[in-house]
């Protein structure tokens, strides 16, 4: 777009600006609204090469105010960046002020805290100290009948339950006197079942003393008629151990015999089987040669389509190799037709300087006298 243009653009009070939070991007706004104006209702002949190069002239503008806009957005985003990096360290820098002030205040703070917090620690822990003494106490105090029935008679066990409601809990326990007694109360009703339990196990040992002395005198006369039983058991045995003996010798020689008759009928079974295992071999190795000699002649095959195979693919490698040169020669000789032809647009944009559009257009004409002795490579295909 050529200079001047822009700044007349924007003395237009109608024209349909972007607008958006970034000034920045306001210049390219406001020539993007002027061209949108001067394209209101234009429709592009593209048959008509006016009409073509217009359109190609206003696509070359769209394509610039992109580039600008692009240009913008990269110094004003740098800008910023700066801008933020330089917040951050100066936040850094305070921050770091202000806890130089605030770390010997909060260090103080912290350190009565934590001597607050050792000495209801310790007034904790000494008071657990001495309720865990007198639970100690009470336990063995209380707890000394505490054994599985049937270790003490129920006597023992009643004296024991005597002695530990006789104990003065108040005097001997103080303020803990309420736990005392719950605990006291529950041994108490646990010696009082193991009382029980006590009575109940003396009467069982009395009746199980009673029995066992049945149960010996029943046993003795099972010993004696298990013992008649067993001496004539043991001379059933032998007559039965003297017939199973004369019956196994007689089993033994049969089976000797059998014995005998097989291992020669397996004997003859190995011979035959021999015989018919060479007679196989042979078979297979006539078999094995008939194989190797089809496989060789498969594989003279094989190479011979494989030397094939690789002789066109070399063909096609040089053919494409070919190509490729004319390819490289027909772009080495369009490289001038190229500058000339930009040479030409040049020339066209040039309108408002007529110096510098003269030079381009020498420069054009130099192209084209230069290229009147190329010659062009004839296509690839031909």
């Amino acid at each position: 777009m050529p200079e001047g243009q822009a700044t007349e653009r924007e003395d237009g009070d109608d024209l349909p600006v972007v607008r958006t939070e970034i000034v920045e991007f306001d210049p390219v706004a406001r020539d993007l609204a002027v061209l949108r104006h001067q394209l209101r209702g234009v429709a592009y002949d593209l048959t008509a090469r006016a009409d073509e190069e217009a359109a190609r002239r206003d696509r070359r503008f769209c394509v610039s105010l992109r580039t600008r806009l692009d240009d913008v957005k990269a110094e004003t985003k740098a800008d910023l960046l700066k801008r933020t990096r330089a917040i951050d360290e100066a936040y850094r820098l305070i921050r770091a002020a202000i806890l130089e002030v605030e770390k010997p205040i909060d260090d103080q703070i912290k350190a009565k805290e934590r001597a607050e917090e050792e000495r209801r620690e310790a007034e904790r822990q000494a008071i657990a100290a001495r309720q865990k003494a007198m639970r100690a106490a009470m336990l063995e105090a209380f707890t000394a009948a505490s054994v599985p029935p049937g270790v003490k008679k129920a006597a023992h066990l009643r004296a024991e339950r005597e002695r530990i409601i006789a104990i003065d809990t108040g005097a001997a326990y103080g303020d803990m006197q309420p736990e005392a007694d719950d605990l006291r109360s529950a041994v108490l009703e646990a010696l009082t079942g193991r009382i029980t339990e006590a009575e109940a196990v003396e009467a069982e040992q009395a009746a199980l003393a009673q029995q066992r002395a049945e149960q010996e005198a029943e046993r003795q006369r099972l010993d004696a008629e298990r013992k008649q039983r067993e001496q004539e058991d043991a001379a059933r045995r032998a007559e039965e151990d003297k017939r199973r003996a004369e019956e196994q010798a007689r089993l033994d020689a049969e089976a000797k015999r059998l014995a005998d008759e097989r291992a020669d009928f397996e004997r003859q079974q190995a011979e035959q089987r021999e015989r018919e295992a060479a007679e196989q071999r042979r078979k297979d190795e006539e078999a094995r040669a008939e194989a190797e000699r089809k496989e060789a002649a498969a594989q003279e095959e094989r190479e011979a389509a494989a030397a094939a195979e690789r002789q066109r693919q070399a063909e096609e490698l040089r053919r494409s190799e070919e190509r490729f040169e004319r390819a490289n020669r027909v772009a080495a000789q369009a490289l001038p037709m190229l500058a000339c032809l930009r040479a030409w647009r040049d020339a066209d944009y040039c309108v408002g300087d007529s110096a510098k559009r003269e030079k381009v257009q020498d420069e054009r004409d130099r192209i084209l006298d230069s290229l009147e002795d190329v010659e062009f490579a004839p296509p690839a295909d031909a």
